[in-house]
């Protein structure tokens, strides 16, 4: 579980939020990324 604190720089993200959802680090040392990109459909992650 990765630990930090979220910036909401536009009040109307807050509305978004669920309240129980925790950050992930997902990856790190990448040079160059794109994604994520969730397919709900599928339930899977994509990550380029």
């Amino acid at each position: 579980m990765f630990r930090d604190v979220a910036v909401v720089l536009d009040e109307r993200f807050r509305r978004l939020i669920i309240g129980s959802a925790r950050l992930e680090k997902l990856a790190e040392g990448c040079r160059w990324a794109e994604g994520p990109a969730y397919f709900p459909a599928g339930r899977y992650l994509v990550w380029s």
